[in-house]
């Protein structure tokens, strides 16, 4: 039940973080993924470090501070005709 509280928490700091467009879902356990849309890598990078930076000073009131790990891939779209 704690965890779920925090997990909730977090989300809606990432949420406040992200961009109209963005996308956040739960992905198992205590993962989440978000869709983003953007044009260089350096935007992408500085999204995820926003979210990071947002996150630390947070204090959780059911745990404290917590860390989150990030990471990205790029998706290549191709059109056949």
């Amino acid at each position: 039940m704690i965890g779920d509280e925090v997990l909730l928490l977090l989300s809606r700091l990432m949420q406040q973080t992200f961009r109209d467009g963005d996308l956040l879902f739960r992905f198992g356990g205590e993962a989440f993924v978000g869709v983003f849309s953007c044009a260089e890598k350096r935007d992408i990078i500085m999204l995820l470090n926003m979210i990071s930076t947002s996150t630390y000073p947070y204090t959780f009131p059911q745990v404290g501070q917590i860390s989150i790990s990030t990471g990205c891939c790029k998706k290549w779209c191709r059109m056949f005709y």
